[in-house]
């Protein structure tokens, strides 16, 4: 009882002494970052950490920070949201006439096939190395160096979600029955779920990955797993 005690004794101690030897570093401006507001952070498929601020994009190697701004090409320096595939590309989404990705240091911008469209991405679509973005009323998608614009289902009682996956095409919630659609590439009905968690009330919906995607609100969020056609909704303190 003696022995266990001590080595119990001994864990804890060793938990607590790296505890407080971890170390952390506060990146600033001073540092090389374009702002100090910073939206999102993420990692590449090469390791580099990139950094979305409201003056540019930053990537980071562990020493020092590369900024991209509107003077290496990127259409506004107020970047919302980014995503990065396995290809090496690092895709930027905000409020602009052109969209595209960084690679090998080198920025990629792209017009909507209709001259005169502002792209105004809300929820992000990603499968694998394919990536796309809806404004709510449309799916756009690059095809040719263009942003092509795909109408979404949208009327009285339904609105929906066209995605990126090898199944399922749209995802429609259905306010007359309270439920959520799920619709094939053969544009027939694959599942019904019951409007669940923050289905019902969001502030944020996206694809997030190949086979999630992801209602937030502020007390809650709800997960579809598309492989697997389940959903489950979680409390920020818990599973419901």
């Amino acid at each position: 009882m003696q022995k266990r005690s001590f080595s119990i004794l001994v864990i804890l101690l060793l938990w607590g002494n790296l505890a407080w030897t971890q170390q952390y570093i506060n990146y600033t401006t001073k540092d090389g970052l374009p702002s100090n507001h910073i939206y999102r952070i993420t990692q590449d498929s090469k390791g580099f950490m990139w950094f979305i601020t409201d003056k540019g994009m930053s990537k980071f190697d562990g020493k020092i920070f590369k900024n991209f701004t509107t003077k290496e090409g990127l259409p506004t320096n107020d970047i919302w949201d980014i995503r990065t595939t396995p290809d090496g590309k690092v895709w930027f989404f905000s409020k602009a006439s052109q969209l595209g990705y960084i690679k090998n240091d080198s920025v990629f911008s792209f017009k909507s096939i209709d001259k005169n469209d502002i792209l105004y991405p809300i929820g992000i679509l990603q499968y694998k190395n394919e990536v796309g973005f809806s404004n709510g009323q449309n799916a756009y998608f690059l095809e040719d160096s263009k942003w092509i614009k795909q109408k979404q289902t949208k009327d009285k009682d339904h609105y929906g979600e066209l995605i990126i996956h090898p199944f399922i095409k749209e995802i429609i919630i259905n306010d007359k029955y309270g439920t959520l659609e799920l619709i094939n590439h053969e544009h027939k009905l694959e599942k019904t779920f019951k409007k669940l968690g923050a289905i019902n009330e969001n502030l944020y919906k996206t694809q997030i990955n190949d086979s999630l995607y992801i209602w937030i609100n502020d007390t809650e969020f709800t997960l579809l797993n598309l492989n697997s056609l389940q959903i489950q909704s979680h409390t920020f303190n818990g599973m419901k």
